[in-house]
């Protein structure tokens, strides 16, 4: 995965594409997007101790979200050889699986900005003792439930090109 650091800003897709199935919704964000979470095996990261309240809500926004979702996946190059990078990376959340490296999230910053994550992030918090910057982990807290859940979500402008392929 492309390496960016923590607080930089965002630059690896012009567009966020926001899907909920075959019904999807583009557009280029008003807002300025920040990096969190895209880590490296070259390069360290902050470690400390985690919140449980803090990777519950990480995993709830991982479920609800389908941001900029690709048929490729990344695999965790903080993992020893032979564990975890061999395919796609799945852990068990309220009940079902969430599959990891193959798509990003969004939570809402400041006024006019929102960070960006890769859905790894809820791997490297919780099996790499990755320990984020404070704003980010107080935006996840506080992170309206549903936001950015899909094409007609809070989050989404309301000019964004949408298509639905269900029918």
């Amino acid at each position: 995965m492309t390496y960016s650091r923590d607080l930089s800003a965002y630059s690896n897709f012009s567009e966020d594409v926001v899907a909920a199935g075959s019904y999807y919704a583009s557009f280029a964000p008003p807002y300025r997007r920040i990096n969190v979470g895209w880590l490296s095996g070259e390069h360290g990261y902050t470690v400390g101790p985690g919140r449980v309240d803090f990777l519950a809500r990480l995993l709830d926004i991982v479920r609800w979200q389908n941001v900029n979702q690709t048929r490729g996946f990344h695999v965790c190059e903080l993992c020893p050889r032979g564990e975890a990078r061999i395919g796609l990376l799945t852990v068990e959340h309220k009940g079902g699986p969430l599959f990891l490296g193959n798509g990003e999230i969004r939570v809402p910053a400041t006024a006019g900005e929102v960070f960006a994550a890769p859905t790894l992030i809820a791997h490297y918090v919780s099996s790499h003792d990755y320990l984020p910057p404070t704003p980010f982990i107080d935006a996840v807290l506080r992170c309206p439930e549903g936001w950015m859940s899909g094409p007609d979500a809070p989050g989404v402008p309301s000019d964004a090109k949408r298509y639905d392929y269900r029918s």
